[in-house]
């Protein structure tokens, strides 16, 4: 044998197709082709949808945060305003008249 795929000329040998009979030559490589292409898009969009989750999660400490900063300054009760000014450094307290 010289290394190719030949049909035994034996009573009861392989139907087995030879390398020239072989209409599938490359389909291999298209498959693996495609698949790669598949697999990549698969992974970009979950990078894309990490990076949206992470960038509403920062967002969202964001708002809180401002929310958080701007209730330093409003009154403990809305009819009544803050009569002893804040121990805190750099905190400002209006009174209202």
């Amino acid at each position: 044998m010289n290394g190719r795929w030949t049909r035994s000329s034996y009573s009861g040998a392989s139907t087995a197709p030879t390398r020239a009979e072989n209409h599938e030559a490359g389909l291999t490589l298209i498959w693996v082709a495609s698949m790669l292409v598949l697999l990549l898009g698969a992974s970009a969009f979950a990078v894309d949808l990490g990076w949206i989750y992470l960038n509403g999660a920062r967002l969202q400490r964001a708002a809180d945060a401002a929310a958080l900063a701007g209730v330093v300054n409003l009154p403990a009760f809305v009819g009544e305003p803050r009569t002893t000014p804040s121990t805190e450094p750099g905190v400002t307290v209006f009174r209202s008249s």
